[in-house]
């Protein structure tokens, strides 16, 4: 017959998808655990507003990739 059988798996959402994701997940654990410790240490005011996800996100697709499964 001249075939091939190939199992391939793919993921439903794509790659870049699944990194985003993950990237956001750990920038808002990250940012939650800099809040809390800042409410800690009665230096909260304010913080929340100065702490933009979408920076932190970018920085963890682009410098620190390597620790997006860690």
């Amino acid at each position: 017959m001249g075939c091939e059988l190939k199992f391939v798996f793919v993921p439903a959402p794509s790659l870049e998808a699944n990194l985003r994701r993950q990237a956001a997940l750990k920038a808002r654990e990250e940012r939650n655990r800099l809040i809390h410790t800042m409410k800690l240490e009665a230096q909260g005011d304010g913080v929340e507003a100065t702490l933009h996800e979408g920076k932190a996100i970018e920085r963890w697709l682009t410098t620190r990739a390597r620790e997006l499964w860690d």
